[in-house]
């Protein structure tokens, strides 16, 4: 799987500019400190992102059960994106 993962870094790293490296980190970034106000109430944020389609179907149910872990997945996921950006602008 790491070979994989080395691919697709390899590939974000040639397929995108400096510039948009640099714009989707600072939207990941703006997104991750907005994650602190859109889940003060989990489920409002729940609905918020289902009426967007935001949210997986196959988890709606896992997410209706515990919201929280809506925002867990949601943390991994920014920060999983922050830091392939980071990888493959050379920042790390």
């Amino acid at each position: 799987e790491e070979c994989g993962e080395k691919e697709t870094l390899q590939t974000l790293k040639d397929t995108t500019s400096g510039p948009e490296i640099v714009k989707e980190l600072q939207r990941l970034w703006s997104e991750m400190k907005s994650v602190e106000i859109l889940f003060q109430d989990p489920q409002k944020a729940l609905d918020a992102m289902m009426e967007e389609g935001m949210v997986d179907k196959d988890r709606v149910g896992r997410y209706k059960r515990n919201p929280k872990l809506l925002e867990e997945d949601t943390r991994k996921g920014l920060y999983f994106g922050f830091i392939s950006f980071a990888v493959a602008g050379d920042f790390l």
